[in-house]
């Protein structure tokens, strides 16, 4: 194993949590049996993907990554390994649908607002005619609010990294102009029967959304 997947180990298995300070350079050094130039290499690779924080006369701390950063980093990792169309498009219809009992349960009047800006701004886009990626911005975070309209932290940042890599990765796939006003009323439809509380229905809805993608 390398010293990067060795030090992950020590991590995990000395049970560190958000908040923790890990031992100082010159320890963990002669823990591994490295240089601390070695060390001094896996702490700042580690602080670059969000995971510590190396703090000025407080040593390293470890912290939560943001969620940004992690869904921007494997999104970056979905698209270099160019899995299929078919194959994400499958996954991300999978995973959308499912988290649908949970958004119809859990949606809140903060979210209800942002979705009903978002499908405002939508609208705008429609009505001014504007490029493909302004509405598919908007397409974007239309579904980014529903995941967070699930409040569940795990399958949000999961539902979101497969989302983000498959707008990306297949963005000419996608809606264009044209099409932009019936994916608003689509998008609108869904909200309203999210918003009536019915479960069934709403999946159906989804359902039709994502495989007219």
């Amino acid at each position: 194993m390398s010293l990067l997947a060795d030090f992950k180990e020590f991590l995990i298995a000395g049970n560190f949590k958000v908040g923790d300070h890990i031992p100082g350079e010159i320890e963990l050094a002669a823990h591994f049996g490295v240089s601390r130039g070695h060390i001094r290499t896996v702490l700042s690779h580690l602080t670059e993907m969000g995971v510590l924080e190396r703090v000025r006369n407080r040593g390293t701390v470890i912290v939560a990554p943001p969620v940004e950063k992690v869904r921007e980093e494997l999104a970056f990792c979905f698209r270099i390994a160019d899995y299929g169309y078919e194959d994400m498009k499958e996954a991300r219809l999978q995973l959308e649908l499912a988290l649908i009992p949970l958004i119809v349960r859990r949606i809140t009047p903060d979210i209800i607002g942002k979705i009903e800006l978002n499908l405002q701004n939508q609208e705008k886009a429609v009505q001014g005619h504007v490029s493909r990626e302004l509405f598919d911005n908007y397409d974007l975070e239309f579904h980014m609010l529903l995941l967070d309209a699930a409040r569940n932290q795990s399958l949000r940042i999961f539902s979101n990294i497969l989302l983000t890599a498959f707008k990306q990765q297949f963005r000419q796939l996608m809606t264009v102009p044209a099409d932009n006003a019936a994916t608003l009323e689509e998008h609108r439809e869904l909200f309203r029967i999210i918003r009536s509380g019915d479960t069934a229905a709403a999946v159906e809805a989804m359902a039709r959304h994502i495989s007219a993608t």
